[in-house]
């Protein structure tokens, strides 16, 4: 399956992370503000720069160097993005495969209720994944819930569950 971690090949899953793109992302990105803070990095929203190339399509079908997704149009507002960074040399190789796998099966993955990685870019020992922006909070944020809202809610999560079922993906962190 093209979603099994442990790559055989003769480079290291450090190493097939890293030929992503290869640039200091604050050279394409502002941030905003710090989203969360954990021990192996940050979340933080983030924007375009307005010199910056805009982001491409995901054309290619599953590569992790470049592959991006637009979500700005030529006379919207300006589109954030979550960006997630990750201090390599604070994970252990069997996270690393995790990651990899996560980012292989995010990039694969085209559904409305599931969340878009736009791009992967490493710089000094960090990789740093953009992704659409989740900023609506969590579903506690927002008791108490009628029953059409949580048939609703639930219809949405059975539609990604359903979908990642239907290419092989089985989601092991459902809260």
């Amino acid at each position: 399956s093209k979603f099994k971690s442990g790559d055989s090949g003769s480079m290291t899953i450090h190493s097939n992370i890293l030929q992503s793109q290869n640039l200091d992302v604050y050279k394409k990105y502002t941030e905003v503000e710090v989203i969360g803070r954990g021990s192996m990095g940050h979340v933080a929203k983030v924007i375009l720069k307005e010199n910056a190339l805009p982001l491409r399509s995901n054309s290619s079908g599953g590569s992790l160097s470049g592959s991006l997704r637009s979500n700005k149009s030529a006379n919207s507002k300006p589109a954030y993005y979550a960006l997630k960074s990750i201090i390599l040399e604070r994970i252990s190789t069997t996270f690393v495969t995790e990651l990899k796998n996560e980012i292989d099966i995010l990039n694969a993955m085209d559904h409305p209720n599931i969340v878009k990685l736009h791009e992967v870019i490493s710089f000094k020992k960090q990789i740093f994944l953009v992704q659409e922006l989740c900023d609506g909070g969590d579903l506690y944020t927002r008791l108490p819930y009628t029953e059409h809202q949580s048939a609703y809610i639930t219809g949405k999560l059975l539609s990604a569950v359903k979908y990642m079922h239907d290419h092989a993906i089985v989601h092991r962190d459902r809260k």
